[in-house]
This record gives structure tokens, sequence and C-alpha cells, in this order.
């Protein structure tokens, strides 16, 4: 879409779960230092294609580039993957997930994981077991965007989120994200309060993109808001 260097490139790539086809020929090019949205109903695809790209899951076909790398051992170092289960230990206090987390990734930025602690409103001594699904979604944030790895996947961050902790969220992303030095790929099935964070809307449909383009142009050319667009495409 953008004429910064290609970070990511899929061509035709295709997961099948024995009888069930999760990604069917899927396409795209992802520039470097851009903010995408992958937007679609559940069961669209979009957890299954950000496993391939972590590296997590092969594909049944196809090929992944990731600035024309193979999904290997440094591809998966190169990306800070989301979940969109949860992977947190409750016993631990955040200060502690935070530190151990941080012990295995050599890319972490302190002075931005502290950034995030305090824009987030967490305490490091809080134990995870006592919080909310909304501050559990903050650290998990905290986590992934704390690293300077060049690719973030964010897997439906928002779901069950409630309306303060994901206006934080949103505000300390718009704040903290540098255009050029990362790429992050946001996967979600609604847009409210979050399209103005998409320089790039990519629309999933039953395993495929039906729409690939900037929000600027699809919001000008299609007319109206990203939620009625995306709403349309998935009919």
């Amino acid at each position: 879409m953008r004429n910064e260097p290609l970070l990511l490139e899929l061509q035709q790539v295709r997961k099948q779960y024995g009888t069930t086809q999760a990604l069917n020929g899927v396409s795209v090019k992802i520039s470097s230092g851009v903010i995408v949205g992958f937007l679609g109903q559940n069961g669209c695809g979009k957890t299954t294609l950000f496993d391939v790209i972590a590296g997590i899951s092969r594909p049944t076909s196809g090929e992944v580039r990731i600035q024309g790398r193979k999904p290997s051992h440094r591809t998966k170092a190169m990306i800070a993957y989301m979940a969109d289960r949860d992977f947190l230990y409750g016993w631990m206090t955040v200060g502690q997930i935070v530190d151990f987390y941080a012990s295995f990734c050599s890319d972490w930025d302190e002075d931005r994981a502290d950034a995030f602690m305090h824009s987030l409103a967490l305490d490091p001594s809080d134990h995870i077991s006592s919080l909310s699904k909304g501050f559990r979604a903050r650290i998990k944030m905290l986590l992934a965007l704390s690293r300077k790895a060049p690719l973030v996947l964010l897997d439906e961050p928002f779901t069950g989120v409630d309306p303060i902790s994901k206006d934080l969220i949103v505000s300390s992303m718009m704040h903290t994200f540098q255009f050029g030095e990362q790429t992050i790929l946001l996967s979600t099935h609604g847009t409210a309060g979050i399209d103005l964070l998409m320089d790039e809307i990519v629309l999933m449909k039953k395993g495929a993109i039906a729409l690939h383009d900037t929000t600027e142009r699809l919001r000008t050319e299609l007319g109206g808001a990203i939620s009625n667009i995306w709403r349309e495409a998935a009919l």
C-alpha cells in the first residue's frame, strides 16, 4: 500500500485442518512502519493467519516471507505476538510477569515498559489472579509493545475489555507508536474506538482477503465509517 520497504509478504497461503479450509489462498503485502487492521467476523481466519505469520502453525501450501526470509527461528525472534489466548501466570505479580517476560527478550525496551506501566495505570505489586480481564489485557499489551520487534501481532486485544481499559490501551498505542520503527497487525471483529489507529484495513471473509486498502482511501471512496464498510464486506 505504501512506498516503505516491504516487511511481510504472503503468497497464496492456505491452511487446512481436516476438511476445514481455515485459510483459502491469502496473498497480501505489508510495508514497514504501519498499523494494519485485520477485520472480519469470528471464524474468518484471522487467528489462523496470525499463527502462520508467527511461525506457530505451518501453512498447508503457499509462502510466507518476513523481510524476505522464510519463517524460522530468526523470523520468530523478529515478532512480538499477543495471542488471544491468556498466557499470564495468576500467582505472579504484575512486576514479576514483566521481569519474567523481559528476561527472554533481547529486544526489551525498559523505558517503554515503564511508560506503559504508568499510562495503563498498572500496579507492579498487584497479583495477576486478582485482576479483571481488562487489566489482564493491559498487561498483555505492555508485554507485546515493550519489545523493539519489527513486527507486532495483536490478536483480538479488545475482546471483552471494558471501555476504560480500551481507551487507555488505544491512547497508549497512539502516543508510543513511532512511524517507521515497527509494523503492527491488529485483528478485531469490531472497529469502534480504534479505527483512528489503523493506516490500512484488510477485510477477511471465509479464510480469504476480501479487501485491502488504506483507511483514508476507504473512507473517501466508499463513504461512511469503517465499521459500516467492514459490515457490508462481511455479508
